[in-house]
């Protein structure tokens, strides 16, 4: 008899532990990297329509924030055209500092060329900036060619607009344009919760 009830006990206390968990064996939930670019022209429009561009040589990109702390882990750069020597930056814009910059090799064209970062840390609600300079970029507009209503929420990261500049000097973009998208650039955000 008292082995019955003990085996029952000792079924029911694994059964328990199998349905919620050991203490101190549950899995942490690990966060997944997050890209906004998809969110970013699907809200902004510049998914309707898109021309290949160039000719010349500018600095051009997307200005942020993160909503939450966290880090870019990986940077993707997509062209319409070859470049061996496209150069991209991350800003932090109220400095007007450099945090990261490197030259890619694009060796093909319209394919998605990407760089593993060693992790760059954002901290929440601090401007910063993502540019490359190039000649060929996509020119992303609206059908309508109007205007896009800065900013756009994409998940933990915050648009707020788009900006560019000509000549290839090393320069934060300062010129705002809101009726295109010149690119691609984006990044694999991290938040840190």
């Amino acid at each position: 008899m008292k082995t019955t009830t003990c085996t029952r006990v000792l079924t029911l206390v694994l059964l328990a532990l199998f349905f919620i968990g050991a203490p101190g064996c549950k899995k942490d939930k690990k966060n997944s990297p997050e890209n906004f670019l998809n969110a970013y022209l699907e809200q902004s429009g510049f998914n309707q329509k898109s021309t290949d561009a160039g000719g010349f040589a500018s600095e051009f990109g997307l200005f942020f924030t993160p909503l939450k702390p966290g880090s870019i882990k990986k940077i993707h750069v997509k062209i319409p055209g070859v470049q061996n020597s496209l150069r991209v930056t991350v800003w932090e814009v109220a400095a007007n500092k450099v945090l990261f910059s490197q030259v890619m090799n694009v060796s093909t064209a319209n394919t998605t060329t990407s760089l593993d970062v060693a992790a760059l840390p954002l901290q929440q609600n601090v401007e910063y900036a993502i540019s490359i300079n190039s000649i060929p970029f996509y020119r992303r507009t609206r059908n309508d060619a109007g205007n896009a209503a800065y900013p756009f929420t994409c998940g933990n990261i915050k648009v707020l607009n788009y900006k560019w500049a000509n000549g290839t000097t090393q320069s934060l973009p300062a010129n705002i344009a809101l009726n295109y998208y010149g690119g691609d650039m984006s990044f694999d955000f991290l938040p840190n919760d």
